[in-house]
């Protein structure tokens, strides 16, 4: 009897260890492995050190050791880059600007373009379900993936920014959620929204280095406190 209780006790840990992952992946994505590796640091980093009352150089530096501990190359993010999302986050610019500053094709900028006004455009609202995010991402992605023109780096980098943004989504979501503090210190976002928009934006900067994309969503996460 008692094996019987300690199965069903594992059996119903692992459906909703399913249903979480079930809830911010996209099996038809191949890269979406990108967004889990993300927020396997960033749970680290809030585990260790997320009710701490942290330096920005200090984010910066615990979030490369961790980068490190997972076998990731070091973050590059530069002050020019950080001072930029620092300027979004206090609503001197919208997100959607990142998508110039990539260096890539017209038509890849166009899919870059309509994946941050997600951001832009939801991030203005009092509250928003993570689930109407998630689905408008899809769509995005199917696009992409049925976009022959695309070539294969570029279909690559965007894949891997979906993925990064669709579980940065559910791990912020998931931590801040709508409700108590949701727009302390973001001029004119909901926090959970500009956390993972400057995850996404930390990823591009840097060429598409996912520990950047850790170290902007510590970052971020800290600045707004």
């Amino acid at each position: 009897m008692r094996k019987e209780a300690i199965y069903i006790i594992i059996a119903l840990f692992s459906v909703l260890f399913f249903n979480q992952l079930t809830a911010q992946s996209n099996s038809a994505n191949p890269y979406d492995k990108i967004g889990q590796i993300h927020n396997k640091v960033v749970k680290d980093f809030l585990q260790n050190y997320g009710d701490k009352d942290l330096s920005e150089e200090e984010v910066l530096n615990i979030s490369s050791q961790l980068c490190e501990k997972y076998g990731l190359p070091k973050p590059h993010l530069t002050q020019e880059q950080l001072s930029l999302l620092k300027e979004i986050i206090r609503g001197s610019s919208d997100f959607a600007g990142i998508a110039s500053k990539v260096n890539v094709s017209k038509n890849a900028t166009k899919y870059l373009t309509q994946l941050f006004s997600i951001i832009d455009k939801e991030g203005k609202e009092e509250s928003v379900q993570y689930n109407q995010i998630y689905k408008a991402i899809i769509k995005i992605e199917e696009t992409i993936l049925n976009d022959e023109s695309l070539p294969k780096n570029e279909r690559k980098m965007l894949l891997e920014s979906t993925s990064i943004m669709r579980h940065s989504l559910y791990l912020w979501n998931t931590h801040i959620g709508n409700t108590a503090g949701k727009k302390r210190k973001c001029c004119k976002w909901l926090r959970w929204l500009a956390v993972a928009g400057a995850d996404v934006a930390g990823f591009l900067l840097s060429d598409g280095n996912v520990s950047a994309s850790v170290s902007a969503s510590n970052f971020v996460y800290t600045i707004t406190k």
